[in-house]
């Protein structure tokens, strides 16, 4: 294991590629909440250039490939959401540049600051030859290369509108447009304060970054961590578990993943783990029930409860497990009477399916 800090723009600039792997939760920062706090807290670290803010840690284990690529086991959230804010900048400058202004100072300050910083954000801390430097799940990374590679909001569907990567982005952006002090009579924010704004980025947000080998066993790892922003729910190291008990076989990981765990949570309603959670208080409430066990009565030993039920089923692998938990998620989708995908339920379910 290697600890070094450095600024997150730094992390940025460096010539890799960050990889949020299959078992890692969604991103689930919002607006008001994790983002509204990181806001804040530039906007008082440019009104104190000279102090220092930590963003917190991330966690990342090389990818044994031939390109440099890393799995970012903690802080996938504040590494999405501080690309979330260059992308804001990046676009607030575009738009700002090409406004029309009584001012031929202010039109050659956007104009200069259009030229510096925006290829700077897009060839250095947004892409690498061409790649998106960081990759997130499923539809979160549809919709966050759609921003990277700088589309409008006219050109998003509805669904990709309601994320909590694209809100995210547009509370930024929003946060610019309304200016430093927030008055009706705000233009936005100058083109001076958004530079002391991204040098208080590249010179003071701070990180540690935690550099993991293969054999530093990342699913201890990322179980016992937790995010500073949002606590890790329970299914979220179940979903860690499951999908990390193929022994790190990426391929295997990737095809859990594809074919059983993503339409697995797809039946459930979005933005809101709580869903997850009593689906799987339910599932081990049998379980116990069929055993003759006492049944569960506490959310907090949850995780460790699921854990000791697959640990004792763990021969019949991975892969298996999690075509279980879907097909049991689709009975209880059912149950709740959620929309769902009719390809998602061509298998019917009945009550021996919960004997195992």
């Amino acid at each position: 294991m290697d600890v070094k800090s450095s600024t997150v723009v730094e992390f940025l600039s460096e010539n890799k590629q960050y990889v949020a792997p299959v078992y890692q939760r969604n991103y689930a920062w919002v607006a008001d909440k994790q983002c509204m706090v990181l806001w804040k807290d530039l906007v008082n670290l440019a009104a104190n250039p000279e102090s220092k803010h930590f963003l917190g840690s991330i966690v990342i284990i090389k990818l044994d490939d031939s390109l440099d690529r890393n799995f970012v086991i903690d802080g996938q959230q504040r590494l999405t959401t501080v690309q979330l804010l260059l992308m804001a900048m990046r676009d607030y400058v575009k738009e700002r540049n090409a406004e029309d202004t009584d001012s031929n100072e202010t039109v050659t300050e956007w104009k200069e600051a259009a030229t510096d910083f925006i290829p700077f954000v897009g060839g250095m801390l947004l892409t690498n030859s061409g790649e998106n430097k960081l990759e997130l799940n499923g539809k979160d990374n549809e919709v966050f290369s759609k921003l990277v590679n700088g589309l409008s909001e006219k050109k998003l569907s509805t669904q990709e509108k309601a994320t909590n990567v694209f809100l995210n982005y547009k509370f930024f952006l929003e946060q610019l447009y309304a200016g430093l002090d927030s008055s009706e009579s705000s233009k936005g924010v100058s083109c001076a304060e958004l530079q002391s704004i991204i040098q208080c980025l590249i010179d003071g947000f701070e990180i540690a970054c935690i550099v993991l080998e293969n054999r530093d066993k990342p699913q201890r790892v990322f179980e016992s961590l937790n995010s500073t922003g949002l606590d890790l729910q329970a299914s979220d190291l179940i979903r860690n578990y499951v999908l990390m008990s193929s022994d790190n076989n990426q391929e295997q990981q990737d095809e859990i993943f594809t074919q059983y765990w993503h339409p697995f949570e797809e039946l459930f309603p979005r933005n809101d783990s709580t869903h997850l959670t009593n689906f799987f208080l339910a599932l081990v409430a049998i379980k116990q029930l069929l055993s003759g066990q006492k049944t569960l009565r506490k959310v907090g030993e949850l995780y460790q409860t699921f854990k000791h039920y697959y640990q004792n089923d763990k021969e019949r692998g991975a892969l298996v497990y999690a075509q279980e938990l879907w097909q049991y998620g689709d009975c209880y989708a059912k149950i709740m009477g959620w929309k769902q995908d009719p390809s998602l339920a061509d298998e019917p379910c009945s009550d021996s399916e919960f004997s195992g």
